[in-house]
């Protein structure tokens, strides 16, 4: 237990699993509850804690966070401790992407 307890899981190899995850059971996608997980990252190790970015992390149901929950668990190897996740939102990278700068003369 105190092994998992201590894990810590890269970020690429987390997004990879995530981008599997998705795949297999895609968010749902009702004018209400759409949403995109960008990407996400592992805060701590004891307590074990897990970031995952979304598009309007307000639409992540429960049942989809205990889906991700579970996958964690099964995946990665935490499945004798208890793992925290938090749902941030994050913007879309192409939506701030800045005009063209002008020169100064």
């Amino acid at each position: 237990m105190y092994e998992q307890l201590e894990r810590r899981i890269e970020t690429a190899v987390l997004n990879q699993a995530l981008e599997k995850w998705l795949l297999e059971s895609p968010p749902p996608s009702g004018p209400q509850t759409r949403f995109k997980i960008r990407y996400a990252l592992q805060k701590e190790a004891n307590p074990v804690k897990f970031i995952f970015f979304a598009s309007r992390s307000q639409a992540v149901t429960q049942a989809y966070q205990a889906y991700l929950r579970n996958r964690i668990r099964r995946d990665l190897g935490f499945s004798l401790i208890p793992i925290e996740l938090e749902i941030r939102s994050s913007t879309d990278p192409a939506r701030k992407r800045p005009g063209p700068t002008r020169k100064r003369r």
